[in-house]
């Protein structure tokens, strides 16, 4: 049969219109499933199977009409019906009947299919829908020989990364938890379901002379399949290196379907230079400054003036250096005042470049914090928030802003957020181990800090951390925080978390000598730290010593240069021990003259005012500043979900108790916060520096609890002392 015969007898046997006809339906069978299945909650291998069926089926429909033929007996052998008597033109007819119905209702399902079920609709063409999409940037893979290349093919992971987390309705894994798998061979699927995630994006960089070439691949990590990928080998300049995180970007996001804000259909990948050496030496100063080490800051510090001198206009370098330097004086030996002008220059190049850079506004909150601006520094973090949605360190930031810390969902919700982004950063989960012990997740809290200090053992603040647990509820073993602090110490004495940890758990077991060594170390080693000024606080508060009180206060006037009503609270606490009451209600109600109002706006100062009232005899006012306060603070107590008192929450009813001289009642207070919950942190500070409850010690009834309670502190402290003469390191002076 030659080819002009075969193509008339397909056409008379209908196989063209059964092959159209069949082709129709499948395709509005796939559609159907497809739209239906996660409506209905089908598995997600249903529609793949349809598919696959529909497939099957077109070759055995195309043979069938070949081979056989519809006539009014049923269905015959076409080689086996006279060709006089087909009726192939009558069946014919009826398939095009059936083409015509199949396609209007095609055509209704895609009309019915755009209005109900697309992501954005007739119905709400007005109303912005956006999917979430959840999704890790893996570092880059160096194909490159030379090994210092390595700092350019994280940067641009990172670069990538930080293009991603400002869409705000993508949810980005952070870098530390990303990058923990660099250079691993795990599964992506497990990488996924280990950082809560989607989708992948993982590739390769080749550097040579000037040449680069960098592959990308956009994974579905539960199936493996590559939604996408591409290969870009290119000239190595700035603009082709933008270009290209620019399109593998955009690319990432319409694959997602991710529909865009407004702000954000631009440029999403920032420019933040135009002179490629100045944006390799900017991604190597980037890698450097991670372990927030005093000697890898400055040298990252180093490399950021390298790049500003390179390129003068260079925003993010002049940002990244201020927080750096931040960073630096915190950890290290910077004055305040050099590192302030050194952060002002730093954040004024920055800002002149670009008013609208989230990372600028995170730098000016870090300089109006150490400048002592607060409203200044949370006005710059909230505004670095709105332009940085996915930084996990700008949200665990954002969570501490208010006083109220977890008591308020909002923050709760952020630490959480934080948590979620970058489970490994030790910064967000040590700050997330903390809110668990917050509400009162004692185990899981102690966990994760375990697990903080395995990944990053020379992390000290996890250490802080888990100190600060084992000194209250539920464990109340301060002769073993004791031990880790002074570990610690030892591993590290200039390491600012280890002096004042071992500052505050010297001071909780009576060994004020051995503080006083401490801090009089710290002088020597870190004169610049402020650091300084916080500990010799926590001694003389914890020893009563008025003078040195005094002193201090004078001194942190000088180096902070802030006024002296914010440091107020030291006189108070004179007057108080010097029994010189009159006076201190005079200077509290000419520091905050608005608590003598029948409703005072004040928290702290009312319940010390109520205090210096009662020692005076002030009794009535007392009393009513006293009901005011408390009830504000049981009120803030009880509100709580379960609508019991946490833990800490005994300490702020035992306040009240005093003041209210409802001592019986404290009594039981104190004993079961003590004994029975184990809330033993710095019981020596708290309460010596803490005026009302020199209320309750004043009472009779108080001082069989009082001395179980010494005893108990003096038990500690001899396990404590056994502790260091076992490892050859006790000092008689340090019992002093």
């Amino acid at each position: 049969m030659n080819i002009s015969n075969l193509y008339t007898e397909l056409k008379r046997r209908n196989v063209f219109r059964v092959a159209t006809a069949y082709a129709i339906a499948g395709w509005l069978i796939i559609q159907i499933f497809d739209t239906i299945s996660p409506q209905l909650g089908f598995p997600e291998w249903i529609a793949p199977l349809v598919t696959i069926l529909v497939l099957i089926g077109f070759p055995f429909a195309v043979i069938f009409a070949w081979a056989f033929e519809l006539t009014p007996e049923g269905i015959q052998k076409s080689k086996e019906v006279d060709i006089t008597e087909s009726v192939t033109r009558n069946t014919g007819k009826k398939i095009n009947k059936v083409i015509i119905s199949v396609l209007s209702v095609a055509v209704f399902f895609l009309l019915t299919e755009r209005i109900f079920f697309a992501e954005s609709t007739i119905l709400d063409r007005n109303v912005a829908k956006f999917d979430v999409a959840s999704i890790a940037v893996l570092p880059f893979v160096n194909m490159s020989s030379d090994p210092e290349n390595e700092f350019f093919s994280d940067g641009l992971s990172e670069e990538l990364l930080n293009a991603l987390a400002k869409i705000k309705d993508m949810k980005v894994a952070g870098r530390t938890s990303t990058f923990k798998f660099k250079g691993q061979n795990e599964n992506l699927s497990f990488i996924a379901n280990e950082l809560k995630v989607e989708y992948i994006l993982e590739g390769s960089v080749r550097k040579s002379g000037d040449r680069v070439r960098i592959t990308a691949q956009l994974i579905k990590a539960d199936d493996g399949y590559h939604l996408w990928s591409e290969t870009y080998d290119r000239e190595l300049t700035t603009t082709d290196v933008f270009d290209i995180q620019e399109e593998i970007t955009r690319h990432v996001v319409e694959e997602l379907k991710i529909k865009l804000l407004p702000e954000e259909q631009h440029e999403i990948v920032s420019r933040p230079t135009d002179n490629l050496e100045a944006y390799e030496v900017f991604l190597k100063a980037t890698q450097t400054e991670l372990t927030l080490v005093p000697k890898d800051l400055e040298k990252a510090i180093g490399y950021y003036n390298q790049a500003v001198e390179l390129d003068p206009d260079f925003s993010e370098a002049y940002a990244r250096m201020a927080i750096a330097q931040a960073f630096l004086y915190l950890n290290g030996n910077e004055s305040l005042d050099y590192t302030l002008e050194k952060m002002k220059e730093s954040i004024d190049q920055a800002l002149l470049a670009d008013l609208n850079s989230g990372i600028v506004y995170h730098a000016l909150h870090f300089y109006h914090r150490l400048n002592g601006d607060g409203d200044k520094s949370d006005e710059a973090l909230l505004k670095a928030v709105q332009l940085l949605p996915n930084n996990a360190l700008v949200m665990v930031s954002y969570a501490l802003l208010d006083n109220n810390r977890y008591r308020n969902p909002v923050n709760a919700e952020r630490i959480n957020n934080a948590y979620e982004l970058d489970p490994d950063h030790p910064i967000v989960a040590t700050q997330y181990a903390r809110y668990l012990y917050w509400i009162d997740e004692f185990e899981e809290s102690m966990n994760l800090l375990n697990q903080v200090i395995e990944k990053y053992p020379d992390y000290s603040e996890a250490y802080d951390a888990k100190i600060a647990q084992f000194v209250d509820a539920p464990y109340g073993e301060i002769e073993e925080a004791f031990k880790i602090a002074f570990a610690q110490y030892k591993k590290n004495p200039v390491d600012v978390n280890n002096i004042s940890t071992m500052v505050e758990i010297s001071t909780s077991l009576k060994l004020n000598g051995l503080a006083a060594d401490v801090i009089n170390n710290m002088k020597r080693d870190l004169p610049n730290n402020p650091g300084i000024f916080r500990n010799e606080r926590f001694l003389y508060f914890a020893t009563q010593d008025t003078a040195a009180l005094t002193d201090l206060k004078f001194r942190m006037i000088e180096h902070f240069d802030v006024p002296e009503n914010n440091l107020i609270f030291f006189d108070i606490v004179n007057l108080y021990l010097a029994e010189d009451f009159e006076k201190g209600i005079a200077l509290i109600e000419k520091v905050w003259p608005g608590i003598k109002d029948e409703s005072p706006d004040t928290n702290l100062p009312g319940i010390v005012y109520a205090q210096f009232l009662t020692k005076a005899g002030k009794n009535e006012r007392a009393s009513e500043i006293t009901a005011y306060y408390c009830d504000f603070l049981r009120e803030n107590i009880e509100t709580l979900p379960d609508e019991t008192y946490r833990v800490n929450d005994n300490w702020v009813r035992l306040t009240c108790q005093a003041l209210l001289g409802e001592f019986e009642k404290a009594l039981k207070t104190l004993k079961t916060a003590y004994f029975e919950q184990n809330s033993k942190a710095n019981w020596y500070y708290y309460n010596l520096a803490n005026p009302s409850r020199q209320l309750l010690f004043e009472q009779p009834m108080f001082n069989d609890l009082i001395a179980d309670i010494e005893a108990d502190i003096m038990g500690m402290r001899d396990s404590a002392v056994a502790y260091l003469k076992a490892e050859g390191e006790w000092r008689e002076e340090w019992g002093e």
